[in-house]
């Protein structure tokens, strides 16, 4: 998390004492304040003064400090090959704190956007758009869908020429982490509105960030539901992923146990 946290952070103390006793300090221990750090990060974005920094910092010492102990306690390659024998997902959490969840981008093809940073939340997990963000530092969003919004727009300028400008709204269904809809707010300028409909809790919280810290909450309403053409069950990703008991929010959703369709509509939960 190195790159994540503020310079002017102070570092954690050298000598951290262990949150348990050393008996306790266990692989699930660790995962467990890996997993409430990982948790806390999200939230706090780029930011980490106050308490609430604090408070993550001594998350991560206490397991460090746990690591360090368990290490010591038998040989090295003991420990790892005992964190791959279990079924508590320690490397996938030190993987998930080791990826960037907010990245500064440059919108430089963007009039309404020059000289700004914009701060884009994405995912702690190997994703599509989360990894096109990390790599490319810029929006994930098709150039057929860049082409199809820009006009839209000139034609609505067209035929606002001699009428009172209206709000231009964007829908993007299935948006992820919005990609497509931050290109339009951000290329369009102040009279652009987006509406943005993704089933998936972790996804929708992350736009939510990221219109939050670029100041577009005002312009973007996202919506946490299905969209289905037909009465039909919804739709459902099959593809299972290790369960962590300690955190299950740690994977994707499995959409078979996790969502429920009454009549035309489904709703989610996790």
């Amino acid at each position: 998390l190195q790159h994540e946290k503020p310079d002017e952070m102070p570092p954690p103390p050298r000598h951290t004492p262990l949150p348990y006793k050393r008996h306790r300090c266990s692989m699930l221990a660790i995962a467990q304040l890996l997993a409430s750090a990982d948790a806390q990060r999200l939230n706090l974005g780029l930011d980490w003064h106050g308490h609430a920094g604090q408070s993550l910092l001594k998350l991560l010492a206490s397991a460090q400090a746990c690591i360090h102990h368990s290490i010591r306690a038998s040989e090295p390659q003991n420990f790892v090959a005992r964190v791959a024998a279990s079924s508590v997902p320690l490397f996938e959490l030190l993987d998930r704190l080791d990826s960037h969840v907010v990245l500064p981008l440059l919108l430089d093809s963007s009039p309404f956007w020059e000289e700004r940073t914009f701060l884009m939340h994405v995912l702690p997990t190997p994703n599509i758009e989360s990894n096109h963000v990390r790599a490319m530092m810029r929006l994930h969003c098709d150039a057929a869908t860049k082409d199809l919004v820009l006009a839209c727009w000139d034609s609505r300028t067209t035929r606002m020429l001699m009428q009172k400008p209206a709000p231009f709204l964007v829908v993007e269904v299935g948006a992820h982490l919005g990609g497509c809809i931050f290109h339009a707010l951000t290329q369009l300028g102040q009279e652009t509105r987006g509406l943005a409909v993704e089933p998936y809790g972790p996804a929708v919280a992350a736009m939510q960030r990221t219109a939050e810290a670029n100041g577009l909450s005002g312009r973007l309403e996202v919506m946490q539901t299905f969209v289905m053409d037909d009465d039909s069950h919804a739709p459902r990703f099959l593809h299972r992923r290790q369960h962590a008991d300690i955190a299950p929010w740690l994977h994707q959703p499995d959409w078979e146990t996790q969502c429920t369709s009454s009549g035309s509509g489904g709703s989610c939960s996790g």
